[in-house]
């Protein structure tokens, strides 16, 4: 899996994707930052199966501005089939968070997918690992790593 680190992207970037590879965006945890992008995958070549997976933990005075788009502009590409996944956990209510997907699709041939996923601890999760002897902040610790690595 390819790693892509969003913060040392430029403010609107262009990623040719020639070949079937699977991307993780990261950072994979953010606190006290701006993150304002826009990440424009165009796919160039036919028959290219990807997976673009974003897990991130939103902490404290963060600011998620994220505009990501799948696209083909040629006209002869075919048999693309790509999932764009975004999950953000979210630990503040005070932080502000956007995120736009744009799927352009010129051909019948061409299949992207998405799913956005944007929500704050579980409260059941959070007091079961405390009725274990856990912290508040433990509890969250480990919910958060969990989070991150998908389990």
């Amino acid at each position: 899996m390819k790693k892509i680190d969003l913060t040392k992207l430029d403010k609107v970037t262009l990623l040719e994707i020639k070949c079937s590879e699977n991307y993780f965006l990261s950072p994979n945890s953010l606190k006290n930052i701006s993150l304002k992008k826009e990440c424009n995958f165009q796919f160039k070549d036919s028959n290219i199966s990807s997976r673009i997976i974003y897990r991130t933990v939103a902490q404290k005075d963060v600011e998620i501005d994220l505009k990501i788009t799948l696209s083909s502009i040629e006209e002869n590409v075919k048999n693309i089939d790509v999932f764009l996944e975004i999950y953000i956990l979210n630990l503040d209510e005070s932080n502000n968070i956007s995120i736009k997907p744009f799927l352009e699709i010129p051909q019948k041939e061409i299949k992207f997918e998405h799913k956005v996923t944007i929500g704050a601890p579980n409260e059941n999760w959070i007091a079961y690992l405390k009725s274990r002897g856990l912290t508040y902040n433990q509890a969250l610790k480990l919910i958060s790593q969990s989070f991150i690595t998908g389990q």
